[in-house]
């Protein structure tokens, strides 16, 4: 689908009660250090919300809010956007969104004002079908940029110019059908960016998703390989290496160097997502490196004290160094 700003607004909900529609976010900006992933989004037939939130600054302080359940008395939609709790997405004119959070230990206001290129579905490929009927068939736009404004977290204030990535989705998404997955997805700049997955559904099918834009130039990729640098507690990613195949013959290797990252458990599904730089020829960036894995006999999220460096606690603590 070609891109409009109506796309960036509320969508009318579905029959099915499987249906959300949510604005989902990642940054960094390593002049200052800081970054952060952050999720709102709502789910109207269970009249419910949800909210993630983690912001960190290398050497300070990290802040994190997961699997935030928010009755529908406390969420909102209009016209250009939403409310979820505290935080709210905003649909501004050329393909500008405005995005704000207030909680008593980090708040923020971002503004993603530049576009790499215009936000456009995950996959294009009709043999990726089953992907965007089971995970959102209204649809799913990814797009590449920079973010700037400001990020409070415990008593400090930081100004934030830095790469971005976003999507937004809509439609019905059925996490049970997936078993594990992996999202390698970031930008260098107009030069290089990339949204890729891949998932495995139960009954062990796997699929390969997701685009590359190269020089202005877009791609929707053949198939992906992924490795991730995997810590013992089996939650924490030191890093990864992500090779893309496309357009046939063409291929590409990103290798990223994780900063920060958190363990979440929404949905149902535990999973865990790393803020890393990564570098390409001469140029630097970021990605957020995406993962869950099928923990041995694991029915339930870990506890605080089986997880390494991944944030798995709410509420402020400190920054943990992924490198030595």
């Amino acid at each position: 689908m070609a891109y409009n700003r109506s796309i960036d607004c509320p969508h009318e909900p579905g029959d099915n009660p499987l249906w959300q529609e949510s604005d989902c976010y990642w940054f960094f900006d390593e002049e200052t250090g800081v970054g952060g992933f952050n999720r709102l989004g709502q789910t109207p037939a269970k009249d419910l919300g949800q909210l993630q939130l983690f912001l960190f600054k290398v050497g300070g302080k990290r802040f994190s809010l997961q699997d935030e359940e928010v009755p529908a008395g406390q969420c909102e939609r209009s016209a250009f956007g939403q409310r979820v709790g505290s935080a709210s997405a905003e649909s501004l004119e050329d393909m500008r969104v405005r995005w704000t959070w207030d909680e008593p230990d980090c708040s923020g206001s971002l503004e993603f004002y530049e576009s790499f290129y215009a936000p456009r579905d995950w996959t294009k490929r009709k043999d990726n079908a089953a992907i965007s009927s089971s995970m959102n068939d209204g649809g799913h736009l990814e797009c590449s940029g920079r973010v700037r404004g400001t990020v409070r977290i415990g008593n400090d204030t930081y100004e934030v110019d830095g790469l971005a990535h976003r999507d937004r989705s809509w439609g019905a998404r059925d996490h049970k059908v997936v078993r594990q997955h992996r999202m390698y997805t970031g930008t260098v700049g107009p030069a290089l960016s990339w949204a890729t997955a891949t998932m495995q559904f139960r009954g062990g099918h796997r699929v390969d998703f997701g685009f590359v834009v190269q020089d202005g130039n877009e791609y929707d990729i053949d198939r992906i390989e992924c490795l991730a640098e995997v810590g013992y507690d089996t939650y924490t990613v030191k890093g990864g290496k992500l090779k893309i195949h496309f357009d046939g013959t063409e291929s590409i290797e990103i290798n990223a160097r994780s900063v920060q990252g958190f363990v979440t458990n929404m949905f149902g599904m535990t999973s865990t997502d790393h803020i890393a730089t990564v570098d390409y020829g001469l140029e630097r960036g970021f990605c957020d490196l995406e993962a869950s894995f099928l923990v041995a006999g694991r029915t339930t999220p870990p506890t605080l004290e089986e997880v390494d460096l991944a944030c798995n606690q709410p509420g402020l603590s400190d920054f943990r160094n992924y490198q030595d």
